[in-house]
C-alpha cells in the first residue's frame, strides 16, 4: 500500500466516521451555546423519549437470529457479573462505606457506552452493527 493510499483510506474513514460525530456534538454546543434552548429539558426528552424509541425500533426491526440475541444477552449479563466480582473483590481492601461501594460498584459495573457508542458504532459499521451494540 502506498504512502498516498494510505493517506487516502485515513481520510475516507475520518470524513465518513468521525467528522460526523464531530459535526452532531458541534451542532449540540452551538445550540445549547447561542439559544435559549432548555438543555436539561432537551437531555431529557432524548433520554426518556426518543433513546428508548430508538432501541425499542432496532430491537423490533433486526434480523439477529433469536439464538445470537440471547447469546449476546447472556455475554452481557456474563462481563457484568465478572465486572460486580471483580471490583468488589478490588472494593474489600479500600474499606469503603456502604454508599461508596455502591457507586463503585454501578460504576465499574455499567459502562455510559451508549452516549458515543452508538453513534460510532452506526458511522463506522452501518445499521447492522448498530442493532448489536443496541441490544
Amino acid at each position: 500500500m502506498t504512502f498516498g493510499q494510505i493517506v487516502q483510506t485515513l481520510w475516507s474513514i475520518f470524513a465518513s466516521d468521525i467528522l460526523p460525530i464531530f459535526a452532531v456534538a458541534s451542532a449540540g454546543f452551538a445550540l445549547a451555546r447561542f439559544s435559549d434552548v432548555s438543555v436539561r429539558t432537551l437531555t431529557r426528552i432524548v433520554f426518556h423519549i426518543l433513546s428508548p424509541c430508538l432501541v425499542f425500533n432496532l430491537i423490533v426491526t433486526s434480523t439477529i437470529p433469536p439464538g445470537e440475541f440471547g447469546r449476546m444477552v447472556l455475554l452481557c449479563i456474563l462481563v457484568t457479573g465478572v465486572m460486580g466480582v471483580l471490583a468488589r473483590v478490588v472494593a474489600v481492601p479500600l474499606h469503603l462505606d456502604r454508599a461508596s461501594l455502591a457507586a463503585f460498584l454501578l460504576v465499574v459495573m455499567f459502562s455510559n457506552g451508549g452516549n458515543y457508542g452508538l453513534p460510532v458504532a452506526l458511522f463506522a459499521f452501518g445499521r447492522e452493527a448498530l442493532t448489536f451494540a443496541t441490544v
